[in-house]
């Protein structure tokens, strides 16, 4: 049965920020609840089972350098066994401004922005930048950042995002002051050709070739994931093509994201994805058709959620994934649905294990 939940409230005050979102941590650090604020009240809403939170609040700033995410914990634990009220305070934390110039930039990209994050991602739950910023024609850059070190990722797009290509350049540490901080981009080549489903099927529609620096299965079991860089290459579905674009001199993983349509609805599509060799290095332009393994026959999970009271709850997300698939080396597969008015769910997933 579901634990009871309980309404944890208050008004946000301290500071003329827009505020983004208001984290619950428990005592023990493993559950993490989410909630939103009125942006015309300032007035939280978390709704969290009995335990004691640490909360915190994350803002964005009214800036001109750029935006940035900075995040306020709020210093008193908070115990709640019944619907419970906590207002909170923030002091607003002190910015700099960094800036620099980014370059060369890549004429196969039309969109760039550069993304400032954690330094380590290894004690990190869950990935959140702090800052952001979108180069100019010139490669130029400025956002306003708290004390600290940060990794810095390029990010680059096509105009319709076909193409999607991440790059870690660096990082940057603000300590009481402004920054300046150039970084030149590593050089890029294209991996291309064609993918081919093994029953000659057309490649099903939202399907990409992806590429992961380092060996995704290695790392799945680590608390939080490190910095890599990435790309992703969207599949013709008529043609099977693809074309991705990596840094040459880093060595990634390859794979297919495969979207399959849900069986039937509120399951949500299904994500199958494979992974080819886990040693790619691109020193030139390359060319690498796929086959698409046989995709395993499907099971169904199914069952039903109920409350402390033994009451169906309706409207809650199920989600199963899992990292064995039945005959596929390296593979993932998820899916996720909603309970019905009864509390009942049923999910359709590829026949594999430890879902």
């Amino acid at each position: 049965p579901a634990p009871p939940t309980f309404r944890l409230t208050g008004v946000i005050t301290g500071t003329t920020a827009f505020f983004v979102a208001v984290t619950a941590r428990s005592s023990d650090g493993l559950s993490v609840f989410s909630g939103s604020v009125d942006p015309t009240t300032n007035k939280y809403l978390v709704k969290v089972p009995a335990g004691t939170y640490q909360l915190s609040v994350s803002y964005l700033a009214a800036l001109s350098a750029g935006p940035s995410i900075s995040t306020f914990q709020d210093p008193v634990p908070v115990p709640v066994n019944a619907d419970s009220v906590r207002d909170i305070v923030v002091t607003p934390t002190v910015t700099h401004r960094v800036s620099g110039t980014i370059s060369p930039l890549d004429s196969r990209f039309s969109q760039a922005f550069v993304i400032f994050g954690p330094k380590d991602l290894t004690t990190a739950s869950t990935f959140a930048f702090t800052g952001l910023a979108t180069l100019k024609a010139d490669g130029t850059y400025a956002v306003q950042l708290s004390d600290g070190t940060f990794s810095v990722i390029l990010g680059l797009s096509t105009e319709d995002a076909s193409r999607v290509t991440t790059v870690v350049l660096g990082s940057v540490t603000v300590n009481g002051a402004d920054v300046a901080a150039d970084f030149t981009v590593p050089a890029f080549a294209n991996l291309s050709g064609t993918v081919l489903m093994a029953d000659r099927s057309p490649v099903p529609k939202g399907s990409t070739v992806i590429g992961i620096e380092g060996n995704p299965f290695l790392i799945r079991n680590t608390t939080g994931l490190p910095l890599f860089s990435f790309g992703s290459g969207a599949i013709d579905g008529a043609s099977g093509a693809y074309q991705l674009t990596l840094t040459t001199g880093h060595t990634y993983t390859v794979g297919v994201d495969l979207g399959l349509p849900p069986e039937d609805k509120p399951q949500s599509g299904g994500n199958f994805t494979f992974l080819l060799q886990t040693n790619t290095q691109l020193n030139g332009d390359s060319t690498q058709d796929i086959m698409v393994p046989q995709i395993p026959g499907t099971v169904v999970i199914s069952g039903r959620v109920i409350d402390s009271t033994g009451a169906p709850v309706a409207n809650v997300s199920i989600d199963a994934s899992t990292a064995e698939v039945s005959g596929v080396s390296m593979g993932t597969f998820s899916r996720s649905t909603t309970t019905d008015a009864n509390g009942n769910y049923r999910l359709v997933v590829l026949s594999g294990t430890n879902y």
